[in-house]
């Protein structure tokens, strides 16, 4: 494990540049997971800070940080990246936000193995929201084109933004950066565009199996403005409109329609939980019923509840200190006419059929 190092004369292999802004609880978090990294390379940490309030100024003197403040009145995503980037000393830099909290002891390891291919501009690292590819983290990935055809017909749609890096946490080559830096201008699409040219020149980018978490929640709002501004940067540089007139009138109609469908199956949803939940001292009453849930089960072998026949014959059987296999069902009157189960009281030592 090496301590990151703030001396400008020492070396290093790895530059970790962090932005911050008031984020001084994630920010102690993900400092902390980093002290606990183990790898066989020297590393520094440059910490963005955006006039904050907190206690980020002296958790970065405690974790022998660099720290670079940056004006509010100057702030953008890509100026606040291509300042960090400018101070960072080593060949590979990982970006993070303060909330973005590294798993495990090999993460660092993790992000830059995949720069042995010289080819590989940039890594991205896998999110815990991301269950899909979370699924398939051991996959060989990589986003490379031929032409600048292939990189248009990839990019029509919208997928590609969530295969490209995100400056939340990710790691790119320094020298790439030095060619091209982040736009300054865009709201919110600077690491997606900053992607895309860099593909256009012929370089590769990869995944790692590092995963990061989110352990700062966003608010419906926080969402909404994130999104709303990634889309005005796409309209901006490549006409994209996310929705047509019509589709919205559409979209608002059906939601109206819905609510009342939507609200009746949220009440059923609690009214079940909570009769479920105030019900268990009379439910315990009965014995435990020992099979597999309905979700291991295949759709044409769905299990169904006990019938209150079986039930009332199980409880007699427990009463009796008898616990033999419950009848089955009749398929016919025929069938259950030639049913019988042997029963041997314990008290009397009688066979009853």
């Amino acid at each position: 494990m090496h301590m990151p190092d703030a001396t400008m004369e020492s070396p290093v292999d790895l530059s970790i540049v962090i932005r911050t802004r008031n984020q001084a609880d994630s920010l102690r978090q993900l400092l902390e997971a980093l002290a606990a990294q183990r790898c066989s390379f020297k590393w520094e940490i440059v910490i963005v800070d955006h006039e904050s309030q907190d206690e980020t100024v002296a958790l970065g003197q405690q974790y022998n940080a660099r720290l670079i403040p940056i004006r509010h009145e100057e702030f953008t995503h890509g100026r606040s990246l291509n300042l960090g980037m400018s101070h960072a000393r080593g060949a590979l830099v990982l970006i993070c936000s303060a909330h973005s909290v590294p798993v495990g002891a090999h993460f660092l390891e993790s992000v830059v193995a995949p720069f042995t291919d010289p080819r590989v501009a940039a890594v991205r690292c896998l999110a815990n929201s991301d269950s899909q590819q979370l699924g398939a983290w051991y996959q060989t990935w990589d986003v490379h084109y031929d032409s600048r055809e292939e990189q248009r017909t990839a990019e029509a749609g919208l997928e590609w933004l969530r295969q490209y890096p995100s400056a939340t946490c990710c790691a790119i080559r320094r020298s790439v950066w030095q060619q091209i830096p982040f736009d300054e201008h865009l709201e919110f699409m600077h690491d997606k565009f900053w992607a895309s040219q860099v593909l256009g020149q012929g370089f590769k980018i990869s995944r790692s199996a590092a995963i990061y978490l989110h352990v700062r929640p966003r608010e419906y709002l926080e969402n909404w403005r994130r999104e709303i501004r990634a889309y005005r940067d796409l309209y901006r540089a490549r006409g994209y409109r996310p929705l047509s007139g019509a589709q919205c009138l559409v979209h608002i109609a059906r939601a109206i329609l819905l609510t009342p469908l939507v609200a009746m199956r949220y009440l059923g949803r609690n009214v079940m939980t909570n009769v479920g939940l105030v019900t268990v001292p009379w439910q315990a009453k009965f014995p435990p019923q020992v099979r597999p849930p309905d979700y291991f089960q295949s759709p044409h072998s769905r299990v169904f509840p006990l019938s209150r026949r079986t039930i009332k014959y199980r409880w007699n059987q427990k009463r009796m200190g008898v616990f033999a296999q419950p009848p089955k069902k009749a398929e016919s009157e025929d069938h259950a006419m030639g049913t019988c189960v042997e029963v041997t009281q314990p008290d009397s030592g009688k066979t009853v059929i």
